[in-house]
């Protein structure tokens, strides 16, 4: 088999035969990059939430009225934070990412 085949990673031969889809080496490295990018999202949305409940609770520890719109944010980011935690790495390349509280939140 052309090893260009295997690097271009339109057809697998197997068993002569060619069958659609990457190669495997091509699925597990997609994977893994799926991964990586899964746990840089998941790290940035703790990031932003354990910020917004700092805040939060400075502002109560103070008797500091907290806005409403820091716990609708608070609450954004924990629905997303679990929207990532559940993304299926496996369906990698056609993973949909969920929506960021940056840019829903901001209109970015």
């Amino acid at each position: 088999m052309p090893a260009k085949l295997q690097v271009s990673s339109v057809y697998e031969y197997q068993y002569r035969r060619y069958l659609p889809g990457p190669a495997p080496k091509v699925v597990k490295k997609m994977i893994i990059e799926a991964t990586q990018k899964q746990i840089a999202i998941f790290s940035h949305a703790s990031d932003m939430i354990g910020a917004l409940s700092e805040e939060i609770e400075g502002l109560e520890d103070s008797n500091s009225d907290v806005q409403d719109k820091l716990r609708a944010d608070l609450k954004a980011w924990k629905q997303y934070r679990v929207k990532v935690k559940n993304i299926d790495v496996f369906l990698a390349p056609s993973i949909e990412l969920p929506a960021s509280p940056d840019t829903v939140l901001t209109g970015v």
